[in-house]
């Protein structure tokens, strides 16, 4: 898996490169306001050998000296550094400023009279009630587990990807 993850992240940070060129040479205002910001995160996930894989990397903006466009890049894999609540491994991909608020103040993961998708579905619609123009339904929630990724019932959002 590593060297298929690798392969993957190159591809990926070397067409990120390419866009971030053109746009600092057709809008360097709006490059400029992405400076030190994420440009892009990214979920890998398979299932190899009933063992089921998670990779996220998130991009970031930076400029180096002269001229140079640099990203750095951050996240974890699973297994490996997982981030894990309550035995399930938990990403924050995009907007999550209202999740990582409520879950530092709260310390209790689990909420008994809920499933796991309708508790994510529930942090999620903290991010919509705080930034309703940035962050809006619909909500997808995909379940990776040895047998392979599964859309949750009835959380497929707008995702049109079948899975096999």
């Amino acid at each position: 898996m590593a060297e298929k993850l690798a392969g993957a992240e190159a591809a990926a940070s070397d067409a990120l490169l390419e866009m971030l060129w053109k746009l600092r040479r057709y809008d360097p205002e709006g490059f400029r306001g992405l400076v030190g910001q994420p440009v892009l995160e990214i979920l890998f996930a398979t299932v190899e050998q009933g063992v089921p894989f998670v990779a996220e990397r998130t991009y970031r903006l930076r400029t180096g000296p002269g001229a140079t466009i640099e990203l750095s890049r951050s996240g974890g894999s699973c297994p490996g550094t997982c981030p894990m609540v309550n035995g399930m491994l938990t990403l924050g991909l995009g907007v999550h400023r209202e999740i990582d608020i409520y879950l530092g103040i709260n310390q209790i993961y689990a909420i008994p009279e809920m499933t796991w998708p309708d508790w994510l579905e529930q942090l999620v619609q903290f991010e919509i009630e705080a930034s309703p123009d940035g962050v809006g339904p619909p909500i997808s929630v995909l379940e990776l587990d040895s047998t392979g990724a599964h859309w949750s019932r009835g959380r497929r959002g707008a995702c049109e990807l079948e899975l096999n």
